[in-house]
């Protein structure tokens, strides 16, 4: 800002500026001609000269030639970050072209990194993006710069400001698994039908209930997963996945003991899909099993926290974000306990029936027998008397043998091809003993009729009375 010291006429001070023919007229605006004080506005870098003028009060002009070098600097704008700045590189770039206007290359600077000059400046950061380099345009479509790259002003007009670019980090990936055991009667039973008698559907919830995340206004939710029946992730409420496992989907893991199809494990294990991360963050979900319909099925209340913690690597510079998992819940004491999988384990057991004997008059009533839905039923094994012979299942009965067992309907009970599908019992047939009579010739008579058979009968029945 020119400014006329000490005027010949101080109650008409007036100084006139104009820039000197033959001087750049371009690289400044030049007002305030006619009073004490002159503004100059820089319009583009390089060197012009102006003149200055007042009159000497007798008429004649002092001149005075004012060499005028407009200069630029290289600016920063962080353009969106989290976090730091960059000071301007603080060096006088004027333009180094030749005649022809071609860039001569005499006087360059260099572009900053994202870290700046140690001391001065505070890193940029932008949580979920990388730094990769400047541009001329906040949107990255005019020239871009590296850092450490040369800038050559030449191409410069005036203060150049150079934008940060930000590049979205590869996302963070992970998905865990969702396991499903089901304890008890499992397989095929030995009347042909399997265990569980009824198909159920296992459905489990996961809930997204909170989160720590710059930028990021809904918590992100997995997506693929095989067995994924429904979601609902309306804003401003916590987002929900939730998952169907039929128990047709479950395989033998663990036979039985004593019986294959008794006190089995089968299970199957799913997928809950894939979570995508952004953002660096802690991201908190929980997971549950609903309670059941179907019949003769156990249900796990077991509810898991399954919490994220995504961090981005590299001071502003990592272009990739990682994740760590904690699967937990909390025991009966209260303690939290980590685990590699979602485990739910439920039970399933077969309706249990008895099978009760009526040995009709016969001295021994064999043991009730306790049984699943769809077993054998096993017979009773034959008694031995006082005497130590062997009897029958039902023991003796005074005149009468044992036949076999029947059921309620009358039939022969045929224990080898039975199944058991509700209480009943068993009854014991006797049979009245019958005993062949022959009529003897007497011992004396005439020969050759002595002991002669007479008659032959094939059996009379009679019940001897005891006295």
């Amino acid at each position: 800002m020119p400014t006329l010291t000490n005027p010949v006429d101080p109650t008409n001070p007036v100084v006139n500026y104009a820039i000197q023919t033959g001087a750049p007229t371009d690289l400044v605006s030049v007002s305030g001609s006619g009073a004490v004080s002159g503004t100059l506005t820089p319009q583009k870098t390089g060197v012009t000269t102006l003149l200055l003028t007042t009159d000497d009060g007798y008429g004649e002009l002092i001149k005075k030639e004012v060499q005028v070098k407009v200069w630029a600097d290289v600016k920063y704008d962080s353009n969106g970050a989290d976090s730091g700045s960059i000071s301007a590189n603080g060096e006088q770039l004027y333009p180094s072209t030749t005649a022809a206007g071609a860039d001569a290359h005499t006087d360059e600077t260099t572009a900053k990194s994202s870290a700046g000059t140690a001391g001065v400046d505070t890193q940029l950061m932008r949580a979920g993006y990388y730094f990769d380099g400047w541009n001329t345009k906040p949107d990255g479509t005019g020239t871009a710069y590296a850092a450490g790259a040369a800038i050559k002003t030449g191409k410069i007009d005036g203060d150049l400001t150079l934008y940060a670019v930000w590049r979205p980090v590869t996302p963070a990936t992970d998905s865990f698994n969702i396991e499903k055991l089901l304890k008890g009667d499992y397989g095929l039973l030995p009347d042909g039908q399997s265990a569980p008698l009824l198909t159920e559907n296992f459905k489990f919830t996961l809930t997204g209930t909170s989160f720590t995340a710059a930028n990021v206004t809904a918590e992100p939710m997995p997506t693929g997963s095989a067995k994924e029946s429904s979601r609902d992730e309306t804003p401003g409420q916590n987002p929900v996945v939730k998952y169907t496992l039929s128990s047709a989907d479950l395989s033998l893991i663990t036979p039985g003991s004593p019986v294959l199809t008794e006190n089995a494990t089968a299970g199957a294990t799913f997928q809950s899909g894939t979570f995508s991360f952004t953002m660096p963050g802690t991201y908190v979900y929980t997971l549950k099993e609903e309670a059941g319909s179907a019949q003769y099925y156990g249900y796990n209340a077991r509810v898991y926290t399954i919490t994220y913690v995504v961090t981005q690597s590299g001071s502003g510079l990592g272009n990739a974000l990682s994740v760590t998992r904690t699967i937990s819940y909390t025991d009966a004491t209260g303690a939290s306990v980590n685990v590699q999988t979602a485990s739910f384990e439920n039970t399933y057991q077969l309706p249990r029936y008895t099978v009760s004997f009526d040995p009709d008059q016969g001295s021994f009533t064999p043991p009730a027998q306790t049984h699943r839905y769809g077993d054998r039923v096993t017979e009773p094994p034959v008694q031995n008397n006082a005497a130590g012979v062997a009897t029958s299942p039902a023991g003796e009965r005074y005149g009468y043998h044992f036949k076999h067992w029947k059921a309620a309907d009358g039939t022969q009970f045929q224990f080898v091809n039975s199944s058991v599908r509700a209480n009943f019992t068993l009854t014991a047939v006797w049979e009245i003993n019958t005993y062949p009579v022959q009529v003897l010739d007497s011992a004396s008579a005439d020969a050759p009729h002595a002991n002669e058979v007479i008659s032959t009968t094939a059996g009379h029945r009679w019940r001897t009375a005891r006295c």
